[in-house]
Order: structure tokens, then C-alpha cells, then sequence
């Protein structure tokens, strides 16, 4: 898939026109629409990847959205780069201009980690083992994308939302977008280019099938089965273990 393909297929499934991403990327509404076309290609699609709510991800060669911060709130990515380069929190921190303290909280989750201070590690990274940026970015995915310790596993083109909570043993299919605040609980999960809006509950051992969509505030109960190409209006309630297909 194609920068443009990336970029026009996530603004689409969020429901975003042309002007509304170019005035919350803050990226001039004509630069968007040759980067679509293919005519463009963004030099720093930090901006493009926000308006999209995608929260530490980069767009690179050939195209791939790769998670680089493990997945919603856990800061796992910025611990796998540090690691990576050999550094401790506090040489980390020194290096960033921030206090360990901050450092710590990023990687326990206690608070997302700022896009620009991602960067920035990965560029310390870089130069401190001398390799490739994207190097960089493929050693964090792999080991960012199949969490071994919580067992969480995003796919690399999924968009997941910064403000999202993700569970233990949560699976993410590819295509999937996951909106702001959505919960998915453990042992969940979301089958290839469903999208769920959000403030989406999804409980513990539930199973979303394949393109489906969940509408915003809606709550899919522990062990219930979303079956594949439903879609769910907002403010649904699904039952406990019930087997569920609503056409739209």
C-alpha cells in the first residue's frame, strides 16, 4: 500500500474530509491533496499521522504504519528504543532534556509519550549504533508488535488512537482503526479492517469479526461475538456471550 493509499484509506475510515484533515494537520489543503493523488510525498508526516489520531507512528518506505510505542497507553516503544541503544533512563532523559522522572512515566504508561520525543530517541538511537533510522523503527516494531510480556499483538497497519486502553492478550487485525478512549479488555479480539469509533467497550474474550463497525459509545459485553460485516449504531449494547450480526 502506497503512502497516498495509507493516508486517503485512514482519513476516509475516520470520517474526515479533505478540508478537516488538512485544517487538523495544519498542512496546507492543496499539499494533502497531491500527497493523496501521489504527486507529493509528505516530508514529515508527524503532522498527517495526528490529524489521523494515530500516536507514535511513522509512514516510511514502503509505506508501512509501524507501531513504534507497543500499543495505546503502555509506552512500550520508547523503552524498546532505549534499550536498543544501551541507555538507562537517565542518560536517556539527559539526552532528551526531560527528568528520568518523565522518562519512567512514558514507559510505565502513566501517561502517553510525546510524538516529538519519540522522534527524537530514535534519532539518538540511530547515531548511537549507527544505523538507519528505519532500521531503528523495524528492530522497535518487532519487537514492540508481538508484546511478549503482556501479550498484546497490533498488526502494523492498524491505527490505534493515543487515548485507547489495551488489555493483556488483546489481538489487532491489519486495517483495524480503534477511536479515542476505547477499552478493549482482555483476551479480545478485532478481526482485519474493522473499525471501531469511539469510547468503544470491548469485553474481556469477545471477538470482532472482519469489517465490521462499531459505533461510538457502544459496549460489546465479555465473550460476545461480533459477526463479520455487521455494523453496530452507536450507543449499542451487546449482552455477555451473545452471537451478534446487525446489517447496516
Amino acid at each position: 500500500m502506497s503512502v497516498a493509499e495509507v493516508i486517503r484509506t485512514a482519513r476516509v475510515r475516520l470520517g474526515l474530509s479533505v478540508v478537516d484533515m488538512a485544517q487538523r494537520a495544519d498542512v496546507p489543503m492543496p499539499l494533502l491533496m497531491s500527497v493523496e493523488s501521489g504527486k507529493a510525498t509528505p516530508t514529515d508526516t508527524y503532522e498527517l499521522s495526528a490529524a489521523m489520531s494515530v500516536k507514535c507512528r511513522f509512514l516510511f518506505s514502503p509505506a508501512e504504519l509501524v507501531v513504534l510505542d507497543g500499543v495505546a497507553q503502555t509506552s512500550v516503544g520508547l523503552r524498546d528504543i532505549r534499550k536498543l541503544a544501551g541507555l538507562t533512563q537517565r542518560a536517556l532523559a539527559d539526552k532528551l532534556g526531560v527528568t528520568q522522572a518523565s522518562v519512567s512515566i512514558w514507559e510505565s504508561g502513566g501517561s502517553p509519550t510525546p510524538s516529538d520525543r519519540v522522534k527524537e530517541a530514535i534519532n539518538i538511537a540511530a547515531s548511537i549504533l549507527g544505523i538507519p533510522v528505519t532500521e531503528v523503527i523495524q528492530s522497535a516494531q518487532r519487537q514492540a508488535g508481538t508484546n511478549r510480556s503482556a501479550r498484546i499483538t497490533v498488526a502494523p497497519s492498524a491505527l490505534v488512537d493515543g487515548t485507547a486502553i489495551i488489555h493483556t492478550k488483546v489481538s489487532v487485525g491489519v486495517r483495524v482503526v480503534v477511536g479515542g478512549r476505547c477499552v478493549l479488555l482482555r483476551g479480545c479480539s478485532i478481526r482485519r479492517d474493522s473499525v471501531l469509533g469511539e469510547r468503544v467497550t470491548v469485553g474481556e474474550g469477545a471477538r470482532v469479526g472482519r469489517n465490521v463497525t462499531i459505533g461510538d459509545g457502544s459496549q460489546i459485553g465479555a465473550g460476545a461475538i461480533i459477526r463479520s460485516r455487521s455494523n453496530l449504531p452507536p450507543g449499542t449494547q451487546v449482552p455477555p456471550g451473545e452471537i451478534v450480526r446487525i446489517d447496516g
